[in-house]
């Protein structure tokens, strides 16, 4: 075998870089040149509802879809072809267009619900004194007045970025009367709608000359309390007339919501759900046809030089370009994310010089494998002997012979590692489609596997890391001690790109843990937390509860959502009052025999 040519260690660093990064940030900006998604086929009516003179307002409008499947992509979308559609109208001064005005609310940014609804109605405000043409500061100036009082002295901080002259001195004056604390908020709702129509200039009873639009994303990324006011605000204070709201949401995770916090107060699934069903007029579902996922991915490659730095030969392109497309189930975020891990795995081994002589190729498919592994929570077989002898086996086995041929030759120690496991993993279209590459001999891989086994062990996803250390007073990860994962009693992980609870272990005082949304599928690690009462696993890659049936003190779960078809581990946890379930007919059937058992409990499903 050919070894690598031996590289002065200080040249080496000298040379040009070979690999950059892809930005999983929304496309803002100049979107006309290139829809990857097609978004005009379902963008394109609402951008007509938007602008048209006889549309009727107050209107919010629902974009839903799962994390990282473009909803603000979607939504700057919109933004970019209204800020056309008007600039146009004003320029050219056609009067008979509405002119529609945007602006955005990023309700995440706040940890208090008492301060979003502030928040949220100040960014409305803003907007029409930012956004609206011929608002001088006579306007403002009387705007500030009169809804100053409800907003209080943060109201000041976003006034002070508004682009009007004599601001500063507005911002001066309205400091001395904008006191909350003696105002009714009940008056707030009509000092509010005769402000946005004072400043749009709209007559009631004639088509409108002016709309604004009101862009609020991540809202199911928002704390509950806080998602929830940004819900209860739209219905109380912002039902006025030429307002517009289009907010970008995960249905199933907001209706989750929603039905657990009236289900406390003695409201019905089925009537939760009506209160969603009535915020949203028109709801659009945000899901990129699959051959337009091949074409984006195709795209993000082709537009990467890094990916032919790599010098990959044809078969190795086209099948890690095929995996990377399944394990991002669709998700345009996930597949930026999964070609940035490729790129990182190829090029780190051109930088070592050791004697295992490990290909880009032959990382990357490592790699991919690694990540394939974990979603059926066995990831440890990459970095076992007996794992990699398997994957040797069957990626240089004859074409002609069947798979079983490789499993009855594990070893004890195979057997032990798979556990039951062992002929979903050698039948998993991936990890098959991966081995029809060469599997690098066991004996190379020494260092590359170390590395994994290393990563795994000591450090965890970095994003569960920076959450455990947020309840850490300031320590790191790496020096917590007992008592500190002890005092650890809520941890919320909700929609990060997380697989492995292992680091989770030692937390056995947890009380609270949220993972929905997340990519977790092997629940081993929190059988021993023992005082664990609420547990969110919708939209997870879950599939087996058998981890959860020591857990008798769960009082709620969240299951909608997920691959879970046998409820059977559930039988014993009698302490559970609420259940949330996918709608699925063989679930509803056990899940009677769960409520016969323990009159208690309160299940509510979800589509």
């Amino acid at each position: 075998m050919a070894k690598k040519a031996k590289i002065d260690p200080d040249k080496k660093w000298l040379e040009p870089p070979l690999i950059t990064a892809l930005s999983d940030a929304p496309v803002k900006k100049n979107t006309f040149k290139e829809d990857a998604f097609e978004l005009g086929r379902t963008m394109g009516p609402v951008y007509d509802i938007l602008r048209h003179p006889k549309t009727q307002t107050p209107l919010s409008i629902g974009i839903y879809g799962t994390w990282g499947s473009g909803k603000s992509t979607a939504m700057h979308w919109l933004e970019d072809r209204l800020d056309l559609w008007t600039t146009d109208a004003i320029e050219n001064k056609k009067e008979d267009r509405v002119k529609v005005y945007s602006t955005w609310f990023y309700p995440w940014k706040y940890d208090k619900k008492e301060d979003v609804w502030r928040g949220l109605i100040a960014e409305v405000l803003l907007a029409c004194m930012n956004e609206v043409e011929d608002t001088g500061s006579g306007t403002s100036a009387k705007l500030v007045k009169d809804c100053g009082k409800f907003l209080g002295k943060s109201f000041l901080h976003l006034l002070s970025s508004a682009k009007l002259d004599g601001m500063a001195k507005i911002v001066d004056e309205a400091a001395e009367f904008l006191n909350p604390s003696k105002a009714y908020l009940n008056e707030f709702e009509t000092v509010l709608e005769n402000a946005v129509r004072d400043t749009l200039g709209n007559t009631e009873g004639e088509a409108p000359q002016r709309r604004l639009v009101v862009f609020i994303d991540d809202l199911d990324r928002c704390l509950p309390d806080v998602a929830l006011q940004v819900l209860e605000a739209l219905k109380l204070y912002l039902n006025i007339p030429d307002l517009v709201f289009v907010l970008g949401v995960d249905h199933d995770v907001i209706n989750e919501l929603v039905v657990g916090h009236y289900e406390k107060l003695g409201l019905s699934p089925d009537k939760s759900r009506q209160y969603l069903a009535k915020m949203f007029q028109v709801e659009i579902p945000i899901a990129p046809l699959e051959q337009k996922l091949d074409a984006f991915l195709l795209k993000q490659i082709e537009d990467n030089e890094s990916w032919d730095a790599l010098k990959l030969n044809k078969k190795e392109a086209e099948i890690f370009q095929s995996v990377i497309l399944k394990l991002s189930n669709g998700v345009p975020r996930d597949i930026k994310r999964l070609v940035n891990y490729c790129l990182m795995a190829g090029r780190g081994v051109t930088f070592t010089d050791d004697k295992d002589d490990i290909k880009a190729g032959e990382a990357i498919q490592f790699s991919l494998l690694y990540k394939a592994l974990d979603e059926h929570g066995k990831r440890n077989m990459l970095t076992s002997t007996a794992g990699q002898k398997l994957f040797y086996d069957i990626s240089h086995k004859d074409e002609s012979k069947d798979s079983e041929t490789f499993n009855s030759t594990h070893t004890a120690d195979m057997k032990k590692l798979v556990e039951d496991k062992t002929d979903a993993i050698t039948k998993d279209p991936i990890i098959r489609k991966l081995l029809t590459l060469p599997f690098p001999e066991p004996n190379r891989l020494g260092t590359l596997a170390s590395s994994f086994k290393t990563s795994a062990r000591h450090d965890g996803e970095p994003q569960l890391i920076e959450a455990l250390e947020k309840h850490l007073n300031g320590k790191k990860w790496a020096d917590a001690d007992e008592a500190d994962l002890k005092s650890i009693t809520e941890l919320d992980l909700s929609y990060n790109d997380i697989h492995d609870l292992a680091p989770l272990e030692g937390l056995t005082q947890l009380k609270l843990l949220n993972l929905n949304g997340t990519k977790v599928a092997e629940l081993a690690p929190l059988e021993g937390l023992k005082q664990l009462q609420s547990l969110g696993l919708s939209s997870t890659r879950v599939d087996d509860l058998a981890s959860l049936k020591g857990l008798k003190q769960l009082r709620i779960l969240g299951l909608a959502n997920t691959q879970v078809d046998d409820l059977a581990p559930l039988e014993g946890l009698v302490a559970l009052e609420i259940l949330h379930l996918s709608d699925i007919p063989y679930l509803r059937e056990q899940a009677a025999g769960l409520e016969r058992a323990n009159p208690d409990l309160k299940i509510s499903f979800f589509n």
